[in-house]
């Protein structure tokens, strides 16, 4: 499961990707999604068993995605967690695991977001206004609220790659698949 309309929710925020504050935001996010997500799976793994290959993964162990990320990434960010890992962690040893041996993959999103309305995944808009492509069919696609946020959007084109590589790293300090 992945984080989608990411560019409409730091827009809505008066955020930005390129600043420390929409850094720090993303990183409260991708934990809130990504604790989450194990607390669910560790639920349904309570109510119907681990999944079949749970011995092939390092969840029985209580292996997180925060124990093998680039720890470079909290001189990035220096934003603490928020959430209680380590007793979620205990919690998953005593289960022998949770009920997915994978929870977090963040993709484009492209149909999806056509189809709902939203902005691409974790991505920032090219422009408030697309043209996007389904199959044969061509799609106009306007940013969502474009009229009341347009000047709080921030453009891909304006964004530094170094600023972008940041904060795909920031969320894969919370992501079990890259």
């Amino acid at each position: 499961i992945g984080i989608t309309n990411l560019a409409y929710d730091l827009a809505t925020k008066k955020l930005k990707y390129s600043s420390l504050e929409g850094k720090k935001y993303i990183h409260r996010l991708a934990e809130l999604h990504s604790y989450s997500l194990h607390r669910a799976s560790l639920r349904l793994a309570k109510e119907y068993g681990v999944c079949e290959w749970m011995n092939k993964t390092k969840y029985p162990d209580g292996w997180l995605p925060i124990d093998t990320a680039n720890k470079f990434i909290d001189t990035i960010v220096d934003e603490p967690l928020h959430c209680d890992w380590e007793t979620l962690r205990q919690e998953i040893i005593e289960n022998g695991g949770i009920r997915h041996s994978v929870l977090e993959a963040h993709m484009p999103c492209e149909s999806s977001s056509l189809s709902s309305g939203t902005t691409n995944g974790l991505y920032p808009i090219r422009e408030i206004a697309v043209i996007k492509t389904s199959g044969i069919n061509k799609i106009p696609f306007l940013a969502p609220r474009y009229e009341s946020l347009k000047n709080d959007y921030e453009f891909a084109w304006d964004i530094s790659h170094n600023d972008m590589a940041e904060v795909y790293a920031v969320v894969q300090k919370f992501t079990g698949q890259g």
